[in-house]
């Protein structure tokens, strides 16, 4: 009936039926054709205007032939209003922040047939107007406005005027648009890759992560796993919210695959251990592994191997079975996650071989040296469990000595002046200080090998150093392990050199154990 009286459709009457498809998600493809062929867009009101960008933009009516040339006329409409008399002035915050909004929703792909310069503009101008009426701005249109430009790339004075005016408005924000604008500025911070960030910002977080921890019972499984996982991203420490999400348990029933990855993935990036809250999320990820894409698999396994919560074989099995089928799906960090995880999980031999297969068949290229680093310590421990397993020899080449810290190198100095024989040179990694004569290794576990308890506080020995230490013990070396807790705990020389003596005493078999005796005396 619309599609044989569109012509006598005012631009308002058109622009509310069209957003009243999207909204009801009715996929109406000659509907949104005829708009876009025989709307005339400079007749619209900025609401109209707006609201149809956003219909446009909501449904498979974006990926129309004719929408690259309808929206490049809604942006040179926005364009050319703003270079006249009244700019942008008859555009509320709603029109404004729905039009961004649009275009960010719909992406580069339906502009690509109709090169032109009118959108760029378009995010010009919004941004240039938007802060200096940023008051006019409620919690969803600046959730709205930061998702945008979070696809778009950095504006500071933008972003910075968000930030001041969301932290102001916390309270008002409902769940899912908390949960979009704390993924908006999470991205932009992980874009920006910079240690200092603005101090809008920081307070943004802050007011952030006190409304989420207030709230969490209230945030649906969706908004529940993004809301973590962009506190990881940004690197924003936030221990409240994620004890209470440690202890929120039930939530986990609701959430589909990308929700559970997300949710793993978050607490094993924050550095945050949750043993119950992990044994849930395995239990609901064994109950359909189908559901999971090659990216949710591997950040699963991931999160599970660096947390070192044990998980049942039966489950890695599932979930290694899984990813063998979708490795082409894979990027490159997902097969280096993936067979990092299978390693430290003691995965078996059939489900290792096509994983290190596919890497090598992609090659090194794309990855970053942490990357390379983690999957020739997995080759190497995948070689020693199983040596006939065909793991490319350039794999495990690829691992290199990395400089000290300064708790490794006062470690090693007490320990050289303790028991001669120790070495730092021409030792093939993971080895730091070794005695080759009595196999004993050094592991000097720092900040970084230690997960904090999400309810209890204390600090738990992670996954990866877990995992070290199995594969120093697989290249049989006795391993003598020491915290940066128990040496920072002590504050002279005698003390810390009681403390090796001990450790070497644990450590050694009793035919060894008299000449290390020996030799400290």
């Amino acid at each position: 009936l619309a599609l044989l009286r569109f012509r006598d459709f005012e631009p308002k009457d058109a622009s509310q039926l069209l957003r009243a498809f999207a909204v009801a998600d009715v996929d109406a493809p000659r509907l949104f054709e005829t708009a876009a062929k025989e709307l005339k867009i400079e007749d619209f009101a900025p609401q109209d205007l707006a609201d149809t960008a956003f219909a446009m933009s909501s449904t498979s009516a974006a990926r129309l032939d004719s929408s690259p040339l309808f929206f490049d006329a809604v942006a040179s409409a926005v364009v050319q209003r703003r270079q006249g008399k009244g700019g942008l002035g008859d555009f509320t915050a709603h029109d404004l922040s729905s039009l961004v909004l649009a275009f960010a929703m719909v992406g580069d792909a339906a502009m690509m047939a109709h090169a032109s310069p009118h959108k760029d503009l378009l995010f010009a101008a919004v941004a240039a107007e938007a802060p200096r009426r940023i008051g006019e701005f409620d919690a969803h249109h600046l959730a709205s406005l930061a998702w945008a430009y979070a696809q778009r790339g950095d504006d500071p004075l933008l972003f910075r005027a968000i930030a001041r005016e969301a932290s102001s408005k916390m309270a008002a924000f409902a769940p899912p648009d908390l949960a979009y604008a704390v993924w908006a500025f999470a991205v932009r911070e992980a874009a920006r890759r910079e240690t200092t960030r603005d101090s809008d910002v920081t307070e943004f977080f802050a007011a952030a992560e006190a409304e989420a921890q207030a709230r969490l019972g209230d945030f649906s499984a969706q908004d529940f796993g993004s809301t973590l996982w962009s506190f990881a991203t940004a690197r924003i420490p936030a221990p409240l919210l994620f004890r209470r999400a440690a202890a929120t348990e039930d939530v986990v029933q609701e959430c589909n695959s990308q929700d559970l990855a997300n949710v793993a993935w978050a607490f094993a990036t924050a550095g945050i251990a949750a043993p119950r809250l992990f044994e849930a999320i395995a239990a609901e990820a064994e109950k359909d592994v189908l559901q999971f894409t090659a990216q949710e698999l591997a950040s699963l396994l991931w999160a599970f191997a660096t947390t070192g919560v044990f998980v049942a074989p039966k489950l890695v099995d599932a979930l290694g079975a899984r990813l063998a089928t979708r490795l082409h799906e894979a990027s490159p960090a997902n097969l280096v996650d993936a067979a990092w995880a299978l390693s430290v999980c003691e995965a078996r031999k059939d489900l290792l071989r096509p994983v290190f297969a596919e890497v090598a068949h992609r090659g090194e290229e794309e990855l970053s040296s942490h990357d390379v680093e983690r999957l020739a310590l997995a080759a190497l421990a995948a070689r020693a469990r199983f040596p006939d397993l065909d793991v490319p020899p350039e794999l495990s080449s690829s691992l290199t000595k990395k400089a000290p810290s300064q708790l490794q190198r006062d470690v090693a100095a007490t320990m050289l002046r303790r028991r001669p024989g120790w070495t730092t040179t021409n030792l093939e990694p993971p080895l730091e200080l070794a005695h080759r004569d009595d196999k004993l290794a050094l592991q000097v576990d720092g900040p970084s090998h230690f997960l904090q308890d999400a309810l209890t506080g204390d600090f738990v020995l992670s996954g990866a150093a877990h995992f070290n230490k199995r594969l120093l013990h697989t290249m049989g070396y006795h391993v003598v392990s020491v915290s940066f807790r128990e040496w920072d705990a002590l504050s002279t020389d005698a003390d810390r050199a009681h403390l090796l003596d001990q450790k070497l005493a644990a450590a050694l078999p009793p035919t060894l154990l008299s000449s290390s005796s020996s030799a400290a005396e």
